[in-house]
């Protein structure tokens, strides 16, 4: 049977995107009342996102106004790291994000979105469609601290990865922030964070040798590595 497509007001196009982008894995189609934001329109279409602008749509679905239940099953309880340990901070990135993206499931999002704005606000609704986010952004990226905030202040559980030297002065409260270079600390604390429903700022700093012991958890707020 053919899924009825989900319909969404113009002012509600960042949950329609994030519902649009949830549909390339989950199927079906997104309609969203045409009039919406012209730019965040265009970043669903260079997407190739199921999204669809229509005239004199009705039949509205109201956007949940915060982070669904998420599906953690493929997370161990014990908190160790499930995808293969890596000495190099590089190769530890890459083990873990491709395990979750093969492991990981539907409620997985592993994003390596540019910095448009467009994406900042997909980024924040996609929450609400059931998934936990990593984005790993560029180096040299612009952390703008009132979005930092609005995602502090509405609980939205999404997990940073930035450069450690792109990490502003002050940090919002609400924010997790662990800064390390050492891959079985970022490891370690990456599969601890991804089963909170707290934001999280990961910080990485120049290589280090592996000091954290890979059969520790890591418990949050033991700071910087």
């Amino acid at each position: 049977m053919t899924p009825i497509p989900r319909r969404f007001r113009a002012r509600d196009l960042p949950a329609a995107v994030a519902a649009a982008w949830c549909a390339r894995r989950r199927g079906g189609q997104v309609l969203v009342e045409a009039g919406g934001d012209a730019d965040l329109v265009a970043w669903a279409q260079r997407q190739e996102l199921p999204l669809h602008e229509v005239v004199g749509l009705d039949g509205f679905e109201e956007p949940l106004a915060g982070p669904v239940p998420v599906d953690l099953t493929p997370l161990p309880r014990h908190g160790l790291p499930p995808w293969p340990p890596s000495d190099d901070l590089a190769g530890q990135w890459e083990l873990l994000s491709a395990w979750l993206v093969t492991e990981g499931g539907p409620w997985m999002e592993v994003l390596s979105w540019a910095p448009e704005p467009a994406a900042w606000l997909v980024a924040a609704a996609l929450p609400s469609e059931g998934c936990r986010v990593l984005w790993r952004l560029p180096s040299g990226t612009l952390l703008d601290s009132a979005w930092l905030a609005s995602v502090a202040n509405a609980l939205i559980p999404l997990k940073i990865v930035v450069a450690a030297a792109d990490l502003p002065a002050v940090v919002p409260a609400g924010w997790w922030v662990v800064v390390s270079g050492d891959p079985a600390l970022i490891s370690a604390a990456l599969a601890q964070h991804l089963r909170d429903d707290m934001p999280l700022l990961l910080a990485l700093g120049p290589a280090q040798p592996t000091t954290w012991p890979r059969s520790r958890a890591w418990e949050p707020g033991q700071g910087a590595g």
